[in-house]
C-alpha cells in the first residue's frame, strides 16, 4: 500500500482533531494517464510502451498489457467510446480487442484491421451503443459496445463517404458517390437503394434517423425523402430545384418526442410532417435556412414541444402550436438570413451576430412563457399557449441577446432595460419586480441561486446580492476583482463564494454566509472553487496554481491541502467516503482515500 508521503495532500490539524481520515491507496507511475468511465479507472502508458489499467477507488491494478520492444508494433489504444467505458485495442500480436475500461475485461476479440491507424475506420456511435469497424477481408461488422456482440457484416462500398446507424444498430444508412443505401445491418440486405442526385448548387447529402430508429429523413441534394426505415418504403417526397432546405447538423428534424418531423414540399418551402405516416401536418412557409454555426435558426420549439417559432428569411417570426397546427402569433422581425455571409473561400456562412438564432432571442419558460428581443432591441413577453403578448418589458437597441437572462426555475427575466439601469421581471405577469440603477448595461451579469430565490448582481465596478423573495438587496459585495470570476452559490443556497481584492490589496475569493449576512472567511486566492456536499457536509474545492484545497462552508475552516494543482475528486453513490486523484509533478497518480468522520 502507498505511504502518506507517496503525495503532496495532508489534512488539517483541525479536520484531523475531528475525524477525518486520509489515505494513499495507491501510486501509479507512468508517463501518460487517462481516465475512463466517469474516474473509475486509470491507465498509465509505461516508457516501454506498455499499459496499466488501475481501479480508481480501490487502487487495485486490474490489467496490465504486455511491453513491446519497438513504436510499430506497441499496443494501441486505438479508439475510446464518447462515455470512455469501452475502447479498441490493438495487440502487439493477434487481434484486437474490445475492452470494458471499467473492469479490464475483454468483451470481444476482432481480426486485425488494415491499413494505417489513422486512416481505418474503427468508431463507436456518439451514444457509445454500437461500435463500426473495418476488418481485413474489406467487409464492415457493427458489435453491440456494451457486450461485444456481432449485430453484422457485411461489405460496402469503398467510396463510401457517410455511415448513419440507427440507435437500436438494426439499420444503417450509407451513402457514397453514386446511391443512398438503406441497409439491415444483422443480414446485411440492402433495404432500399436511391440513387444518389448531383447538383452543381446543392451537392450536400446527409440523413438523420427518427429517435426509434423506425423512420429516416434523407437529404439527397435539393431532394427530400421520407423513408419507412423498416421496409425502405418511401412515405414523403419533396424538395424543389436549386433550394438549399436545410438538415445541417443543427437542424431539429424531429419534434415533439418524434410525433413529428420537419420536411420541405414541392417548392421547398417548410413543413411539418405526421413522423408515422408521413402526411402533411400544416405548412410554415418558406422559412430561413439553418446555417451551420445556429442552434434552432429557422425553427425554435419548445422544451415540452407543444410550440415551435418560426423564422422566415427575411427574419420576420411566428408562434405556432404544434398539435394543432394553428398559427398563434406574429412575433414581429428578428435577425434575418441576410445576417449571415460566407468568408472569402469558405461555402458556409459565418456569423455576423454574436448567439444569432439561440436563447437571447427566442426564449420559452417552463411557466408557458415566451420572451423575445426583436432586432430593434424590443424585449416582450407572450403567452406561449395562446399567443396573446402579456407585456413590452423594455426597448434597448444598445444591448444584445446574450445580456437577457432568465432564473434557472424560469420565474425571473433579468435584462438591462436602459444604458444605466438592469431589470428583474416577474416572467408570469410581466411585472417589474427590481430596479437596479447604477450598472452598466453592457457590462452587468447575473448570477443566480438554484432554488432561484437570490440574485448576484456585477459589472466592472460593483457587486450586489438582492433576495428576489422580499425584493430588497441583502449587501453591497464590493468591487469584483480577483482571478475567480463568476461567483458560486452553494447547493443549499446557504452561501456565496466570489472573488475580490481583499483589504490588503490582494487577490482573493470571499466565503459569504447569506443566512448570516457576513463574510466567514477569506479562502485565499484561487482561479476556481465549487461549492459540493460531501457525506451530507457543505464542503468547496478550490484549484490555483498554486495547489489544490478542501474547506468546510459553515466555518471556512480549511479541511486539506495539496500542493500540486492537477486534481479530480471523485464521488460515488451509496458510500460516504470521496477519492482524491492527484497527478504529482514527477508525472505519477496517487489514489487518496478520504473519509469523513464515523
Amino acid at each position: 500500500m502507498a505511504t502518506a508521503q507517496s503525495g503532496s495532500c495532508a489534512l488539517s490539524e483541525a479536520a484531523q482533531s475531528d475525524g477525518w481520515r486520509l489515505e494513499a491507496l495507491a501510486v501509479i507511475p507512468g508517463e501518460h494517464h487517462t481516465a475512463y468511465a466517469e474516474f473509475s479507472t486509470i491507465s498509465a502508458r509505461r516508457a516501454d510502451w506498455s499499459y496499466e489499467l488501475w481501479d480508481a477507488w480501490t487502487g487495485e491494478k486490474l490489467r496490465q498489457l504486455t511491453p513491446v520492444a519497438t513504436y510499430q508494433t506497441q499496443n494501441w489504444i486505438r479508439e475510446e467510446a464518447p462515455d470512455r467505458s469501452r475502447a479498441v485495442i490493438d495487440w502487439n500480436t493477434g487481434p484486437a480487442s474490445l475492452v470494458d475500461m471499467r473492469t479490464g475485461e475483454t468483451l470481444a476479440t476482432m481480426p486485425v484491421f488494415t491499413g494505417d491507424h489513422f486512416e481505418c475506420c474503427v468508431y463507436f456511435t456518439e451514444d457509445s451503443r454500437w461500435l463500426v469497424l473495418s476488418v481485413p477481408d474489406g467487409r464492415y461488422e457493427i458489435r453491440n459496445a456494451r457486450t461485444g456482440a456481432l449485430q453484422g457484416a457485411f461489405a460496402l462500398p469503398p467510396d463510401q463517404n457517410d455511415l448513419d446507424l440507427s440507435a437500436d444498430g438494426q439499420r444503417m444508412l450509407v451513402i457514397d458517390a453514386h446511391a443512398i443505401r438503406l441497409i439491415n445491418t444483422a443480414t446485411g440486405e440492402v433495404i432500399a437503394e436511391i440513387p444518389r442526385h448531383a447538383s452543381p448548387l446543392l451537392s450536400h447529402t446527409n440523413s438523420r434517423f427518427s429517435p426509434d430508429g423506425t423512420r429516416a429523413l434523407v437529404r439527397n441534394g435539393w431532394e427530400w425523402i421520407y423513408i419507412d426505415a423498416l421496409t425502405g418504403a418511401t412515405l414523403a417526397a419533396g424538395g424543389a430545384a436549386g433550394v438549399d432546405s436545410g438538415l445541417h447538423p443543427n437542424f431539429p428534424a424531429f419534434l415533439n418526442g418524434a410525433r413529428y418531423a420537419q420536411f420541405a414540399d414541392g417548392n421547398g418551402d417548410r413543413t411539418i410532417i405526421d413522423a408515422r405516416t408521413g402526411r402533411t401536418h400544416f405548412a410554415l412557409g418558406a422559412l430561413a435556412d439553418e446555417p451551420w454555426q445556429a442552434i434552432h435558426f429557422g425553427v425554435q420549439p419548445s422544451a415540452d414541444g407543444a410550440r415551435l417559432v418560426a423564422r422566415r428569411a427575411d427574419g420576420t417570426a411566428s408562434l405556432w402550436d404544434l398539435r394543432s397546427g394553428r398559427l398563434l402569433a406574429e412575433l414581429g422581425s428578428f435577425r434575418a438570413q441576410s445576417d449571415f455571409e460566407a468568408a472569402p473561400g469558405e461555402e458556409e456562412p459565418i456569423l455576423l451576430h454574436v448567439r444569432i438564432g439561440t436563447s437571447g432571442e427566442f426564449t420559452f419558460t417552463q411557466n408557458n412563457r415566451l420572451i423575445t428581443f426583436d432586432r430593434q432591441g424590443q424585449l416582450s413577453l407572450w403567452n406561449a399557449r395562446s399567443g396573446a403578448m402579456i407585456r413590452r418589458l423594455a426597448r434597448n437597441d444598445a444591448i444584445t441577446a446574450h445580456d437577457i437572462e432568465v432564473s434557472p426555475d424560469g420565474h425571473w427575466i433579468f435584462a438591462p432595460a436602459t444604458e444605466e439601469e438592469v431589470v428583474v421581471w416577474n416572467a408570469r405577469t410581466g411585472a417589474r419586480a427590481i430596479t437596479m440603477p447604477g450598472f452598466d448595461a453592457h457590462d452587468a451579469n447575473s448570477t443566480w441561486s438554484g432554488d432561484g430565490r437570490y440574485l448576484a448582481v456585477e459589472d466592472g465596478n460593483r457587486r450586489e446580492l438582492w433576495d428576489l423573495r422580499t425584493r430588497r438587496r441583502i449587501a453591497d459585495l464590493g468591487e469584483p476583482g480577483g482571478r475567480l470570476s463568476v461567483p458560486q452559490f452553494s447547493n443549499d443556497s446557504a452561501h456565496l463564494i466570489f472573488g475580490r481584492i481583499n483589504d490588503a490589496g490582494e487577490e482573493s475569493v470571499a466565503l459569504w454566509s447569506i443566512v448570516a449576512r457576513r463574510e466567514i472567511a477569506d479562502l485565499g486566492d484561487f482561479n476556481y472553487v465549487d461549492p459540493m456536499v460531501i457525506a451530507n457536509r457543505r464542503i468547496a474545492e478550490g484549484l490555483s496554481s498554486g495547489g489544490y484545497a478542501l474547506w468546510t462552508l459553515d466555518s471556512g475552516d480549511r479541511l486539506l491541502s495539496c500542493s500540486d494543482s492537477y486534481m479530480k475528486l471523485v464521488q460515488r453513490d451509496g458510500t460516504a467516503e470521496v477519492r482524491l486523484l492527484e497527478q504529482t509533478r514527477e508525472n505519477a497518480v496517487v489514489i487518496w482515500r478520504l473519509a469523513p468522520p464515523a
